[in-house]
């Protein structure tokens, strides 16, 4: 993994140090990211943000409390080759490929004083759409952390928080296999009946 630093402003939060490391590995495995947030936010600086930049081979990421069977079609991912990888951060489970961009970004966090979804879209969601909104992409915030275009999602966000420090990680499709990812990915039935919610590949969108 190589690191390098970001100089200028960090921000406007009081206490931020005015620079960034950021990380640019090589790996696709889903597993070795996780185990680097994990000690990116318990083992490395305290006080500085921390920006890391990855892809991964096809694969579904579960949430910290998910059971695999009721998310994925388990014989389906077998069959097509899509690892499953659980992270530490709550929320649903979604797949991700080479042709997704995952972002994770590590802060100071003070419990019980900082408010965990306000630095999310400060230093998170926020850039995401208005960089996107400068290149011609109508993206908006939505619901409690996805960014969609035209109603469709291109990217989820979630986050945990440990020993003084906030992890948010999220994705962004841009060249995703959208039809593997819906093969794979098993949509909340009681959702789905209820509410008549759209197939997961109706849902989702590549930038």
């Amino acid at each position: 993994m190589v690191f390098g630093v970001f100089g200028g402003r960090a921000g406007a939060r009081e206490g931020l140090m005015e620079t960034m490391w950021y990380a640019a590995p090589d790996s696709l495995d889903a597993a070795f990211y996780f185990a680097a947030e994990e000690y990116l936010t318990t083992r490395f600086s305290k006080e500085g943000r921390v920006l890391l930049l990855w892809r991964t081979e096809p694969g579904v990421m579960l949430g910290v409390n998910q059971a695999a069977e009721a998310e994925v079609d388990l014989a389906e991912a077998e069959r097509l080759g899509v690892s499953l990888t659980r992270r530490s951060s709550g929320g649903g489970a979604i797949f991700t490929d080479p042709g997704t961009l995952l972002f994770t970004v590590i802060l100071p966090f003070r419990i019980g004083e900082d408010d965990a979804k306000r630095l999310e879209r400060e230093y998170v969601a926020g850039p995401i759409v208005r960089v996107l909104n400068q290149m011609g992409v109508p993206a908006r915030c939505e619901g409690r952390n996805d960014i969609t275009v035209d109603g469709k999602k291109v990217s989820g966000l979630a986050q945990y928080a440990r020993g003084g420090r906030l992890c948010t990680h999220g994705s962004l499709l841009y060249d995703a296999d959208l039809d593997t990812l819906a093969r794979v990915l098993r949509p909340d039935a009681q959702k789905t009946a209820s509410k008549s919610v759209r197939s997961v590949r109706a849902r989702v969108a590549n930038l």
